[in-house]
C-alpha cells in the first residue's frame, strides 16, 4: 500500500494500535506496510484454508471467525474470533506449517494482506 493511497492514513491508524506493529519505527513501518494490499471481504465469506500459509492477513475493520472441522466427525469448532489489528495466522508466519483454520467473515471486514514470503523475509531482515 502506497502512503498517497486513500486507505493509507486509516490502515496506519489501526496497526499503529496493534501490538504487532506498535513498536515499529515509521521507516520500518512505511517499508512494511508497501507490502501489502487492502481487501475487502463481504459478510458470511468462507475463504479458503490455504489462505494463511499464502498471505498474511491483518484486520482492520470487523471481525473474523477462525474455525477448524474435526475429519472424524464433522463437526466445526471456533478457535478465534479476531477484530481490528488482528492477524491470523501468526503461528503459520512463524512455523511455515500449513494449519488447519477455515477464516469466515462474520461481518464486512477491511483487511490487509501480503505474500506471507514477503513478511517472513521482512521479519528475518528486521528482527
Amino acid at each position: 500500500m502506497k502512503p498517497d493511497s486513500p486507505f493509507y492514513d486509516h490502515c496506519r491508524g489501526v496497526l499503529r494500535k496493534s501490538v504487532l506493529f506498535a513498536g515499529l519505527d515509521d521507516s520500518t513501518f512505511q517499508k512494511l506496510l508497501a507490502s501489502f494490499r487492502r481487501e475487502t471481504w463481504i459478510h458470511g465469506t468462507q475463504l479458503a484454508a490455504d489462505l494463511p500459509s499464502i498471505r498474511f492477513t491483518v484486520i482492520i475493520s470487523g471481525r473474523v471467525e477462525l474455525t477448524r472441522t474435526n475429519p472424524d466427525t464433522g463437526r466445526q469448532i471456533t478457535l478465534f474470533t479476531l477484530g481490528a489489528g488482528d492477524a491470523f495466522d501468526v503461528v503459520s508466519l512463524l512455523d511455515k506449517m500449513e494449519h488447519d483454520l477455515c477464516p469466515v467473515a462474520l461481518e464486512e471486514l477491511e483487511v490487509i494482506t501480503a505474500p506471507i514470503e514477503k513478511v517472513r523475509l521482512w521479519i528475518q531482515t528486521t528482527p
